[in-house]
């Protein structure tokens, strides 16, 4: 019985955790903070307060091609 179990994989153990759990929230959250605020930086000038209308003549071409009786 002593072979059986000597000829089983020893089971592994976990790796370490090389980071804390705490440390690694921390930098979640610094990140989302950072891309909070560089979007709201980069979102650009407000959008014009009013409606802009602009008027152009547009040229008009009709096309007409006699049918074909038979």
């Amino acid at each position: 019985m002593s072979t059986d179990r000597a000829s089983r994989p020893r089971p592994r153990r976990p790796p370490r955790r090389r980071i804390s759990l705490a440390l690694a929230l921390l930098l979640l959250v610094v990140a989302l903070v950072i891309g909070v605020l560089v979007g709201y930086a980069a979102r650009g000038d407000s959008p014009p307060a009013g409606l802009v209308t602009e008027e152009r003549s547009v040229p008009v071409i009709t096309v007409t091609v006699p049918s074909e009786e038979p």
